[in-house]
């Protein structure tokens, strides 16, 4: 899972609602894809970006967007 440390990088950059919503996609997406090893990719972006590993899939790259980033 994500360290405290990306957690509250996260939270810095996106805020309280974002960090949230992206903490519900995450556990979502860890449990049905079996995620893990997490990395933070900090890219001046409108989306999350996370690097991770799934044994199913191998390396991956968990992107989670905002819909309604425009209108915060």
């Amino acid at each position: 899972m994500l360290s405290n440390k990306q957690k509250e990088r996260i939270l810095e950059i996106f805020g309280e609602k974002r960090y949230n919503e992206a903490i519900r996609c995450i556990d979502i997406y860890t449990e049905k894809w079996q995620l893990d090893n997490f990395e933070l990719i900090d890219v001046p972006a409108r989306n999350l970006v996370l690097n991770c590993i799934s044994p199913r899939y191998g390396l991956c790259v968990l992107k989670i967007g905002f819909d309604d980033f425009d209108r915060a």
